[in-house]
């Protein structure tokens, strides 16, 4: 398909919502990738906000039910050793 592009973290302080702002910016953002050859541009919403899907169906999003979020939480003091076991220290 081509290059991808991600928008993560994306928020609109409560003071600030309902004027335009995020789907200005979001409009802005697929300007600015597809001249940059993306070819699609994904989000992430929590799945008990439907305002923001909303939105983001205004704007052209489509839901992606096949994908789901995977997440590690990390200690501060040790990442984790994603290489294979037998690679790992002291193996």
């Amino acid at each position: 398909m081509g290059k991808d592009a991600f928008v993560d973290e994306f928020f609109i302080d409560k003071a600030w919502r309902h004027q335009g702002i995020g789907q200005a910016t979001l409009r802005a953002v697929n300007a600015q990738v597809a001249a940059m050859g993306v070819k699609a541009l994904h989000l992430e919403v929590a799945g008990d906000n439907p305002r923001a899907k909303t939105v983001y169906r205004a704007l052209g999003f489509d839901d992606r039910e096949q994908f789901q979020m995977m997440s590690i939480e990390l200690q501060n003091d040790a990442a984790p050793d994603f290489r294979a076991p037998e690679k790992r220290k002291g193996r």
